[in-house]
């Protein structure tokens, strides 16, 4: 079989992240909607909780790599379903606050654990997850570069620095 240019090896490559990225993503938002939860709402909760309770749609945006007219319709969607409120921000004027209900609180403690995630990564030994998660830092800071976006004051990067901290406390296997 002949070797593979650079070129083939990266195409390769980009499609296995891809896959794999869209399979995991189907598992999860599977396991997700039997517990009444929409996959789409678990970013931008995680996100507003990490900020410290409540986040601009501008920011949520930039953490979520999506136009600010597609989080809003997003952030319409969770108001409209008791997930999450939109307030005038007291100290800006003409900017919007966006804040978690209670009913918000349980889609983040009932997403923040993942059978079906712990099941996917079981597949690697704990010395390969971390040379995964140390290879797709490495990717995702160069994939900032080629976008012109600035990774050290990225609220992606302070957000990913607090989860490699954070440790859930247990699992529950109640819905919303």
């Amino acid at each position: 079989m002949p070797l593979l240019s650079g070129k083939d090896k990266n195409a390769r490559l980009w499609t296995l992240l891809h896959q794999t990225r869209h399979a995991t993503y189907t598992a999860r938002k599977n396991e997700l909607a039997k517990l009444g939860i929409m996959s789409r709402w678990v970013p931008v909760v995680n996100y507003i909780h990490h900020a410290g309770g409540t986040a601009s749609p501008s920011e949520i945006s930039r953490m979520l790599f999506r136009s600010r007219n597609s989080v809003s319709q997003l952030l319409s969607r969770m108001e409209k379903e008791g997930v999450v409120t939109k307030t005038m921000d007291r100290n800006r004027k003409h900017m919007i606050e966006v804040s978690l209900t209670q009913k918000g609180m349980q889609v983040l403690h009932l997403s923040e654990r993942s059978e079906t995630i712990d099941r996917i990564f079981s597949a690697l030994s704990e010395k390969q997850r971390e040379q995964l998660e140390s290879y797709l830092e490495i990717l995702l800071e160069k994939a900032f570069e080629e976008t012109g976006m600035e990774w050290d004051s990225s609220p992606l990067r302070s957000f990913l620095q607090d989860l490699k901290g954070y440790q859930h406390d247990g699992s529950d296997s109640a819905t919303l």
